[in-house]
């Protein structure tokens, strides 16, 4: 079932969530997470705020930002109630996509009110950071199959055997290297100066040396998977798709290690986060064109 508008809405409202995610790394990045102090909603007690210092202007954009990605979200699952039926794919992921950002704004609020921002470094941020880069991954996940059914694509088939297994866990394994590379680049917000493998300076420090490691062997058994979905797969798009999936991983690598030489400036501390949301995102669409095949 193809709607005329839905389909360009819910990509543009995946593309809009991706771009205030980037900002969200920018607050963290440029240790603006507190410039709102402790207030939330409110910043500083005030709907909008007088001009005080960058990082209350970067903090507030961030927010204002993110309530319109909110407000995009919550019209997205009502069109998928008035034009999908009751039970269609489309409802269900949109719902998980609703979910998901209600979620978020709660962890974003959370960071606040507890004070998890700026210079803390608690490991009660550790885990606040972990709990909130999974989070994200889910609303990108939910919010990008939302945008691939609403298109007409072939219904989900129930799949048994290993290709489809080695999958699932490649899913599981971008997670986890998607937390360890949230405490990595909070490390190196926190620790600009400290370069190279050092152990005994904090907790954060310890956890960013290991993330390349992490990021090897991910991208290995991403590699493999796809070689050997490449020759079972009898869908084109799935084709396409494992392709497209080992590139952006390529890409994800060569600019993970320019952002470690470089000794993560923030431009090169987002641009590994996009790819890294891009890698998550191709990964969805090629777990799903798997499980739409015919057998």
């Amino acid at each position: 079932m193809l709607v005329r508008g839905f389909p360009l809405y819910a990509w543009f409202v995946l593309g809009f969530t991706l771009l205030v995610i980037l900002l969200g790394a920018f607050v963290r990045a440029t240790g603006s997470g507190a410039g709102c102090g402790q207030n939330w909603p409110k910043c500083h007690g005030e709907l909008i705020p007088a001009a005080r210092e960058v990082e209350t202007l970067v903090e507030f954009t961030h927010r204002v930002t993110a309530g319109f990605s909110f407000v995009l979200v919550v019209v997205l699952y009502i069109l998928a109630i008035r034009y999908f039926p009751h039970g269609h794919r489309v409802r269900r992921s949109s719902l998980g996509a609703l979910i998901f950002m209600i979620f978020e704004a709660l962890i974003g609020a959370g960071l606040v009110l507890l004070r998890y921002v700026a210079d803390d470094v608690s490991l009660g941020r550790a885990l606040w950071m972990g709990g909130h880069l999974v989070n994200t991954y889910l609303l990108l996940g939910f919010l990008g199959l939302t945008a691939w059914f609403s298109m007409g694509t072939a219904p989900l088939r129930k799949r048994g055997d290993y290709l489809a297994r080695l999958l699932v866990v490649l899913l599981g394994l971008l997670l986890f290297l998607g937390v360890s590379g949230a405490l990595a680049a909070l490390g190196d917000t926190l620790f600009p100066g400290v370069v190279g493998l050092r152990w005994d300076v904090h907790l954060f420090v310890s956890l960013r040396n290991f993330h390349p490691f992490i990021a090897l062997a991910v991208s290995f058994y991403l590699f493999l998977t796809v070689h050997l979905l490449r020759q079972k797969t009898k869908s084109l798009l799935t084709l396409r798709l494992s392709y497209l999936t080992a590139m952006v991983t390529i890409v994800q690598l060569v600019v993970g290690a320019i952002n470690i030489l470089l000794l993560a400036p923030v431009g090169w501390q987002l641009t590994h986060l996009f790819f890294a949301d891009l890698q998550w995102l191709c990964a969805i669409f090629l777990v799903t064109s798997y499980y739409q095949e015919d057998d």
